[in-house]
């Protein structure tokens, strides 16, 4: 067992549990000043108005979190702190449960503490740290934790540790509310400074005024401040809402007015370019954002067996159309699709080796590698949402038969229609109809395996419905083909090594680092190798990104070049259409 946070009496013993150097805390006090290592700017919130943030430098963000672990690990693992009536930035707890657990009431009460951050200022952190059971720590120890933890006197919206100190301090606040709830039959909750109560207790609004006095005497006597202008108290004979989403619905979801404004967004969008969200100009990650909350909910229900996904409703079609656009549309840098998770791993460091040789595909600014190329992430959102569930390339060849295979579109009722209800052109969708222009090149990157048609590569063609051997030259003399004149899909193929007719990216390493040993296995490239024998391909990969530097890479030039090929007749195109 380790030295603990409540057995230390000075700063530079602080500094060993946090794991620096001990003149890196008095560097960021004294010679910089805490004041001096935050940006603060402002975000607009749901409700109107505006937020303010205070972001920390990296240096000290990178602090922070080394004490957020620690008191974590002491409070809550050490100590064995629980507090069920708190749902903020809390490990394994979310906005949604928080709401969840007031499904149904007949009555719901919500509370607002005022300018809940600003609350918790420099001494009365300081102060907890010092005389709070669970920690009781020397009083130059709480100052400078205080002291990491404070800007302009109070805990900043922003630093990493700000939400968990409050949760530290409000367990108190908390659990003389839960006896007050308790008293009236009541259900109480907290996410940061939102408190709801809730009952199905019929005579409630009998004794509500008292419950109500109780709650905010608990509250001032806390060391806060109630905004009287956000109480409310809901009957379930009209709308309900918890952190601000509608719980006397049979499932947890959004207001109508959310989902609509958000949709109308995204054609205004794809309509004219730009969008405004409460008057103001909008960003295409302000309204993934929006997407991404409505799809949360979704997700959410579905995982409760409350819903079931349909990927024909209205909503995933326009979250669907939308995801689609940013990918395809709205891209910075050229778009690579690879077969597996680990490709791009392969890239980046081969990238990072070869750097000086293809300064178009990545640079080297400020000490790190900048990659000019950027790479589809298929998470679980993506593979539920575009319903591609198969491993590996087929899924590429699932997700452009469904999505991206140019096709007859027809126009009904003033609005475009899509032929067939499983597949959905929405490039035509988006560049036909909307006349989005392409920004960047899109490339799909495959094994070279263009005459097997068991093959993913093989199935593409034949989905494409090209020859075989016609490709396999242009593979072989320009190093990738186009999927179509009137989009910006191309096709890569790893090149051929040696003698080989057909070639996985693993070929383009040299014999010696395919055989290379970790922990006495050998490298696999089976979905699942055996388990004391051999290691799988994302053990693989993480090798190959760590020896970046020694590991010969000379076998991705020409795939290099074949990407950089793409690139140009892209802009050629480009500017020939022009």
């Amino acid at each position: 067992m380790g030295i603990k946070i409540d057995e230390i009496s000075s700063r530079n013993e602080l500094a060993d549990l946090l794991g620096v150097p001990r003149n890196n805390i008095s560097y960021l006090l004294y010679k910089i000043g805490i004041d001096n290592c935050y940006l603060s700017f402002f975000i607009p919130k749901r409700s109107g108005g505006v937020r303010t943030i205070c972001s920390p430098n990296k240096q000290l963000k990178a602090l922070q979190r080394s004490l957020l672990f620690v008191l974590n690990n002491h409070y809550y693992n050490e100590k064995g702190n629980r507090n069920p009536a708190s749902f903020g930035f809390e490990r394994g707890k979310s906005f949604i449960q928080n709401a969840d657990s007031h499904k149904h009431k007949r009555f719901i009460l919500n509370l607002d503490i005022e300018d809940f951050f600003g609350s918790f200022n420099f001494g009365r952190v300081r102060g907890f740290f010092i005389g709070n059971r669970c920690f009781g720590l020397n009083p130059t120890v709480a100052t400078t934790i205080a002291q990491i933890t404070c800007y302009n006197g109070v805990l900043p919206q922003g630093a990493p540790t700000s939400p968990a100190i409050t949760n530290m301090i409000c367990q108190v606040l908390d659990y003389h509310l839960i006896k007050i709830a308790r008293k009236y039959k009541l259900h109480y909750t907290r996410y940061a400074d939102d408190m709801t109560f809730s009952t199905n207790d019929k005579r409630f609004p009998e004794h509500a005024n008292s419950a109500l006095q109780k709650i905010e005497s608990e509250i001032k006597n806390a060391g806060f401040s109630i905004n009287v202008s956000k109480t409310r108290l809901m009957y379930c004979s009209s709308q309900q809402k918890v952190t601000g989403l509608v719980v006397n619905t049979p499932i947890i979801n959004v207001d109508k007015n959310y989902y609509k404004e958000t949709r109308a967004m995204a054609h205004s969008l794809f309509s004219t370019g730009e969008f405004t969200i409460r008057g103001e100009k909008g960003t295409v990650n302000q309204l993934e954002g929006r997407f991404s909350y409505i799809y949360q909910l979704i997700d959410y229900n579905v995982q409760q067996g409350r819903l079931k996904l349909d990927r024909d409703s209205a909503r995933i079609e326009t979250i669907r159309q939308f995801l689609f656009y940013k990918l395809f549309f709205s891209l910075r840098k050229p778009l690579l699709i690879s077969e597996g998770n680990t490709d791009p791993i392969y890239i980046k460091a081969a990238l990072k080796n070869l750097y000086s040789a293809f300064p178009d595909l990545v640079k080297l600014e400020d000490g790190r590698y900048v990659y000019q190329l950027c790479f589809l992430k298929r998470n679980r959102r993506f593979k539920e949402i575009f319903g591609v569930s198969d491993r590996g390339a087929d899924a590429i060849v699932s997700f452009y038969s469904k999505y991206c295979n140019m096709k007859e579109m027809s126009s009904q009722n003033g609005s475009l229609q899509m032929k067939g209800n499983k597949e959905k052109d929405y490039i035509s969708l988006f560049h036909n109809h909307f006349h989005i222009p392409f920004s960047y090149p899109v490339i799909l990157l495959f094994d070279n395996e263009v005459s097997n048609e068991k093959k993913p590569l093989g199935k593409f063609v034949n989905c494409l419905k090209l020859n075989k051997e016609a490709i396999a030259d242009e593979l072989k003399n320009k190093g990738y083909f186009k999927i179509h004149n009137d989009c910006n899909i191309y096709c890569v193929a790893t090149p051929l090594v040696g003698e080989k007719t057909e070639c996985e990216i693993e070929d383009l390493f040299d014999k010696e680092t395919l055989e290379v040993k970790i922990k006495g296995k050998s490298f696999s490239r089976k979905p699942e190798p055996a388990g004391n024998e051999s290691f799988g391909k994302e053990e693989f990969a993480k090798y190959i990104y760590s020896n970046s530097q020694s590991i010969d890479f000379s076998n991705f030039k020409e795939l290099f070049n074949s990407i950089l090929s793409v690139i140009e007749d892209f802009k050629n195109t480009n500017q020939n259409n022009s």
